[in-house]
């Protein structure tokens, strides 16, 4: 992509890109509707579709390692529990990544937070039998299904794409 400003666009553009509500926050707020995209495609995809994403660290390596901001392909993670796919196939729950609201479908929020944006569910005190006795049903699905990591690690080529396109229509205003 080629951008043409001239000195005085430049001046403008680099003058408002930090300020509170600026040009890196418009960027944010566009990169926030590219996450919550890619997010609601994590849940028409099928049980097969889990991946293991240990932490920040490995989502940085992929990224890194891999080309022209494509991040590399990310591992499969361990298969769904049969009883677990059963009992929700009793509740007639479809969605691989929710179960009788205790799924991150509803508990996500993706946010601009200063120079960054942050995807978060919040815990919650949903026990049962559903999240292996562990307490909290998002912390422990997260854990075991990098699904919020999964979806941040899928949309880096348009979260990037997404910057770019609005810093060149910032700086040529």
């Amino acid at each position: 992509m080629k951008i043409k400003i001239n000195l005085n666009q430049l001046k403008k553009f680099l003058d408002k890109i930090d300020t509170p509500y600026g040009a890196n926050f418009r960027g944010l707020l566009k990169c926030q509707e590219v996450l919550e995209k890619e997010f609601k495609e994590t849940f028409l995809g099928g049980y097969d579709e889990v991946y293991t994403i240990e932490d920040k660290e490995e989502m940085q390596r992929l990224i890194r390692e891999g080309t022209n901001h494509k991040p590399l392909a990310m591992e499969s993670g361990p298969a769904y529990n049969e009883e677990y796919l059963e009992r929700k196939e009793q509740y007639g729950e479809y969605y691989p990544h929710k179960f009788l609201d205790y799924g991150f479908w509803m508990g996500t929020d993706i946010d601009p937070i200063g120079h960054s944006i942050v995807m978060r569910t919040q815990p919650g005190d949903k026990e049962g039998n559903f999240s292996g006795g562990h307490g909290d049903y998002l912390s422990f699905h997260e854990s075991n299904r990098s699904v919020l990591k999964k979806t941040f690690v899928s949309a880096w080529q348009d979260i990037i794409d997404t910057l770019i396109k609005n810093y060149a229509e910032e700086a040529q205003k």
